[in-house]
């Protein structure tokens, strides 16, 4: 899954309820297992987006 996300307090109440047994549990599992009995709203956005976790461009 690639992009951005804004989870309401539902799906974070549920993330924190929902146990994966092999400790944190993967995003795409948990929001699928969540979709299940609450609704998810998908949006495509065209416009880029910044990955906070990229390194930072050279300045050369």
């Amino acid at each position: 899954m690639t992009g951005r996300a804004r989870v309401s307090r539902s799906f974070l109440d549920f993330l924190h309820a929902h146990r994966h047994p092999g400790g944190e549990p993967k995003l795409s599992l948990a929001l699928s297992a969540f979709a299940k009995t609450a609704p998810v709203r998908v949006r495509r956005v065209d416009t880029p987006v910044t990955d906070l976790g990229a390194p930072l461009p050279s300045a050369e």
